[in-house]
Protein backbone atom coordinates (compact mmCIF):
# COMPACT_ATOMS: atom_id res chain seq x y z
CA UNK A 1 0.00 0.00 0.00
CA UNK A 2 1.16 3.52 -0.80
CA UNK A 3 2.80 5.60 2.06
CA UNK A 4 -0.49 7.62 4.00
CA UNK A 5 -0.46 11.41 3.44
CA UNK A 6 -0.78 13.92 6.59
CA UNK A 7 -2.02 16.85 5.38
CA UNK A 8 -0.40 19.29 7.40
CA UNK A 9 3.17 18.01 6.84
CA UNK A 10 2.89 18.19 2.93
CA UNK A 11 3.98 21.25 0.81
CA UNK A 12 1.43 23.92 0.19
CA UNK A 13 2.86 25.55 -2.84
CA UNK A 14 0.71 28.57 -2.80
CA UNK A 15 -2.36 26.30 -2.62
CA UNK A 16 -5.45 27.07 -0.29
CA UNK A 17 -6.21 24.23 2.07
CA UNK A 18 -9.07 22.91 0.64
CA UNK A 19 -6.91 22.66 -2.78
CA UNK A 20 -4.31 21.13 -1.23
CA UNK A 21 -6.66 18.86 0.45
CA UNK A 22 -7.82 18.15 -3.09
CA UNK A 23 -5.10 17.63 -5.11
CA UNK A 24 -3.35 15.66 -2.21
CA UNK A 25 -6.90 13.46 -2.14
CA UNK A 26 -7.34 12.77 -5.89
CA UNK A 27 -5.36 9.79 -5.57
CA UNK A 28 -6.02 8.30 -2.30
CA UNK A 29 -7.18 4.08 -2.07
CA UNK A 30 -8.57 5.03 0.93
CA UNK A 31 -8.79 7.02 4.01
CA UNK A 32 -9.00 7.23 7.88
CA UNK A 33 -11.25 10.52 8.99
CA UNK A 34 -10.26 10.97 13.04
CA UNK A 35 -13.66 12.71 14.89
CA UNK A 36 -12.76 13.82 17.98
CA UNK A 37 -14.74 16.09 20.71
CA UNK A 38 -12.69 19.03 19.56
CA UNK A 39 -15.96 21.91 19.20
CA UNK A 40 -18.69 22.75 22.03
CA UNK A 41 -21.82 23.69 20.11
CA UNK A 42 -25.22 24.30 21.10
CA UNK A 43 -28.68 24.38 19.33
CA UNK A 44 -29.78 28.28 18.37
CA UNK A 45 -32.50 27.71 21.10
CA UNK A 46 -30.39 26.31 23.83
CA UNK A 47 -27.27 27.43 25.12
CA UNK A 48 -27.75 25.64 27.86
CA UNK A 49 -27.31 22.34 25.78
CA UNK A 50 -23.72 21.77 25.12
CA UNK A 51 -22.92 18.77 22.94
CA UNK A 52 -19.34 17.87 21.51
CA UNK A 53 -18.60 17.24 17.69
CA UNK A 54 -15.50 17.11 15.51
CA UNK A 55 -14.41 20.21 13.24
CA UNK A 56 -16.59 21.04 10.81
CA UNK A 57 -13.92 21.03 8.26
CA UNK A 58 -13.43 17.22 9.15
CA UNK A 59 -16.76 16.64 8.89
CA UNK A 60 -16.85 17.89 5.09
CA UNK A 61 -13.28 15.77 4.32
CA UNK A 62 -15.29 12.42 5.92
CA UNK A 63 -18.23 13.44 2.74
CA UNK A 64 -15.67 14.34 0.60
CA UNK A 65 -14.25 10.89 0.75
CA UNK A 66 -17.76 9.19 1.18
CA UNK A 67 -18.51 10.25 -2.26
CA UNK A 68 -15.25 9.86 -3.63
CA UNK A 69 -14.69 6.41 -2.14
CA UNK A 70 -18.01 4.70 -1.94
CA UNK A 71 -19.62 4.60 1.56
CA UNK A 72 -20.30 1.17 1.05
CA UNK A 73 -16.72 1.08 -0.39
CA UNK A 74 -15.01 -0.23 3.25
CA UNK A 75 -12.44 2.15 2.25
CA UNK A 76 -13.70 5.28 4.58
CA UNK A 77 -12.60 4.50 8.13
CA UNK A 78 -14.19 6.54 11.10
CA UNK A 79 -12.01 6.75 14.24
CA UNK A 80 -14.02 8.33 17.02
CA UNK A 81 -12.59 9.27 20.33
CA UNK A 82 -14.85 9.95 23.19
CA UNK A 83 -18.63 11.29 23.22
CA UNK A 84 -19.14 13.04 20.24
CA UNK A 85 -22.53 13.71 18.21
CA UNK A 86 -22.36 12.89 14.70
CA UNK A 87 -24.00 14.05 11.64
CA UNK A 88 -27.56 12.04 11.44
CA UNK A 89 -26.91 11.08 8.07
CA UNK A 90 -24.44 9.14 9.62
CA UNK A 91 -26.55 6.94 11.53
CA UNK A 92 -25.67 3.38 11.71
CA UNK A 93 -22.52 3.87 9.91
CA UNK A 94 -19.84 1.93 12.03
CA UNK A 95 -17.07 3.65 13.33
CA UNK A 96 -13.69 2.65 15.17
CA UNK A 97 -13.73 3.43 18.93
CA UNK A 98 -10.36 4.87 19.52
CA UNK A 99 -11.06 6.36 23.40
CA UNK A 100 -8.99 4.02 24.39
CA UNK A 101 -6.16 4.62 22.33
CA UNK A 102 -5.34 3.84 18.91
CA UNK A 103 -3.27 0.48 19.95
CA UNK A 104 -6.71 -0.79 21.55
CA UNK A 105 -8.06 -0.83 17.99
CA UNK A 106 -5.27 -1.82 16.13
CA UNK A 107 -6.62 -5.78 15.94
CA UNK A 108 -10.02 -4.19 14.46
CA UNK A 109 -8.22 -1.66 12.03
CA UNK A 110 -6.09 -4.87 10.59
CA UNK A 111 -9.06 -6.92 10.58
CA UNK A 112 -10.70 -3.56 8.27
CA UNK A 113 -7.27 -3.29 6.28
CA UNK A 114 -6.90 -7.43 5.11
CA UNK A 115 -10.38 -6.96 3.98
CA UNK A 116 -9.55 -4.01 2.08
CA UNK A 117 -6.55 -5.52 0.43
CA UNK A 118 -7.85 -8.88 -0.29
CA UNK A 119 -11.36 -6.79 -1.88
Amino acid sequence: MPEPIILHEQPSMGRTVIEKFEDYAADAQLAFVLLTPDDKVAPADSSNDLKRRARQNVILELGFFLGKLGRLSGRVFLLHKGPIELPSDLSGVIYIDITGGVDAAGETIRKELKHVRES
